[in-house]
């Protein structure tokens, strides 16, 4: 296969990885979540969030390589055997690394001086945007000034046959992604972590390469793609996930599968958040889809918890149906004529003093990130799959 024709591969296994993680992930969360009646919703959930993700993926991925490939005039075939070639491009990649740092430096003062200290987030979304506009200044000038070092630098580095300058820089890139990755997870409180999320990654880095390397670079699976009808298959794809996708935003709220989503999901708690905030059309926080409870997703004062007018005939709080107005309090009504010649009501006595009469003081812990509903002493109990255990057991036997 040749390179120039890598990236409809590329996307094929893109796609295959993240599909197959949806898979892996419904599995999962029926394994240690699963409640009665949860296994449909978390499949169309699953298939259709992941599914999403990876045609979207698949697409930016086909689009990006297709067209790095073909921008290099002779094909990336040429970076190894022209060695002018080769450490130009190696140049324009030191360019642009140099350029992204010089952004991001400019982006975080940004962020911690201006952005970080505005309530709105719509401003500050605004800001943040003007500050990428802001920083490609500076970090245009710095690559363009720095192009006679960078290219002395490119012409230093090894040259390795099988990948060329180029190649080894990239594959340095990635390699210092990954550090950087690994190092900030160090430095985080992995007990609050939810690695959810990286570890649906990782499967679906796994499956897009097992599925790249069965189906383009084994005998046998070159064979199995030559018999199988590329368009059908790909036309399948793409129904599958659709239909899937619509099933899953009509799963209603309350439903079995998003509190075993909770309880037992790898990345897909991420991904319907993700999906809710996206589908969320009146910014409210809330959204009409995907169990998100907004009953008027037309309406920002309409969500779940609102504060509901009596009377006026709107379901503000999405508890099905308007809050009546409340009958006047007794005490509220005026007092009638003879009132005057009744007996005073009598006064609340004081509190006696003595042993009777507790004057200690009372100690409220708080503790951020802390679901009320999850402490062994609420009743709360891990499923099955996970032993039955409390999440608290200290706690649970210091409460009791």
């Amino acid at each position: 296969m040749r390179l120039r024709d890598v990236h409809g591969p590329l996307a094929s296994s893109t796609f295959a990885g993240v599909f197959g993680a949806g898979v892996v992930d419904a599995a999962a969360t029926l394994a240690r979540g699963g409640a009665p009646g949860a296994g449909l919703g978390v499949v169309e959930l699953a298939l259709g969030l992941y599914g999403a993700a990876g045609l979207a993926l698949a697409v930016v991925v086909g689009l990006f390589v297709g067209g790095v490939v073909d921008a290099i005039p002779g094909g990336a075939g040429t970076l190894r055997a022209d060695g002018e070639r080769d450490a130009a491009a190696t140049t324009g990649l030191l360019a642009g690394a140099l350029g992204v740092a010089v952004a991001a430096v400019v982006n975080a003062a940004g962020q911690r001086l201006l952005i970080g200290q505005m309530q709105s987030q719509k401003l500050a979304a605004i800001a943040a945007a003007g500050m990428v506009a802001i920083a490609a200044v500076p970090a245009t000038v710095v690559a363009l000034a720095a192009l006679p070092a960078l290219r002395r630098l490119a012409r230093a580095l090894p040259r390795p046959r099988a990948t060329g300058r180029a190649g080894l820089l990239l594959l340095l890139f990635a390699a210092a992604g990954v550090l950087g990755l690994v190092f900030a997870l160090s430095r985080a409180d992995w007990r609050v972590l939810d690695l959810g999320p990286l570890v649906a990654l990782a499967v679906a880095l796994v499956l897009g390469a097992a599925h790249g390397l069965f189906w383009f670079s084994t005998s046998a699976g070159r064979r199995v793609a030559a018999r199988t009808p590329a368009t059908t298959l790909k036309v399948g794809a793409v129904l599958v996930t659709v239909a899937a996708l619509v099933a899953g935003a009509r799963v209603p709220e309350g439903a079995a599968a998003y509190a075993a989503v909770g309880d037992g999901a790898l990345g897909l708690r991420f991904a319907l958040s993700l999906a809710r905030r996206l589908t969320d059309a009146d910014g409210d926080g809330f959204s009409a889809r995907f169990g998100g409870g907004d009953c008027d997703d037309h309406d920002a004062t309409t969500y779940p918890g609102a504060e509901d007018v009596p009377g006026d005939g709107i379901d503000q709080n999405c508890e099905g149906g308007d809050a009546k107005a409340g009958a006047a309090a007794p005490g509220d009504a005026p007092r009638p004529a003879s009132a005057a010649t009744t007996a005073p009501a009598a006064r609340p006595s004081a509190p006696r003093a003595g042993p009777a009469f507790w004057k200690g003081n009372i100690l409220i812990v708080t503790i951020d990130a802390f679901r009320g509903d999850r402490p062994g002493v609420a009743g709360y109990r891990r499923p099955a799959g996970a032993g039955g255990r409390s999440l608290t057991p200290t706690l649970s036997v210091r409460g009791t």
